[in-house]
């Protein structure tokens, strides 16, 4: 699998748009676009933006090696918080929103 699949994968695992990803990482939706149709490679900063930002592994979006996640980050989470993560990934991105308020005004009671 290419760097351009790997990079479409990962921004499918975590749940969010060209658009979205494009804005945090400082690019052009239209570059996302190119990249994951192999137009463009991924370049190492975007692998490092991915690591910092979403903690997918920059070594294994450039090269395939390894896991998409990084383990370190993976590692540091109990279960519980790992599922809650999954959750809010499969939410459609208007859901999102809505869903984080709902559990910081919960946290607040």
């Amino acid at each position: 699998m290419s760097a351009s699949k790997r990079l479409k994968e990962a921004r499918k695992y975590i749940g969010i748009t060209q658009q979205q990803l494009a804005d945090k990482l400082g690019l052009k939706q239209t570059q996302i676009k190119d990249i994951e149709i192999e137009r463009q490679k991924v370049s190492v900063e975007i692998a490092q933006k991915m690591e910092i930002f979403y903690t997918i592994s920059g070594w294994w979006l450039l090269t395939g090696q390894g896991e998409m996640i990084k383990k370190e980050a993976a590692e540091s989470l109990a279960e519980d918080e790992k599922k809650m993560i999954e959750s809010y990934r499969k939410l459609q991105p208007e859901r999102r929103e809505w869903y984080f308020f709902k559990i910081v005004a919960e946290s607040m009671d």
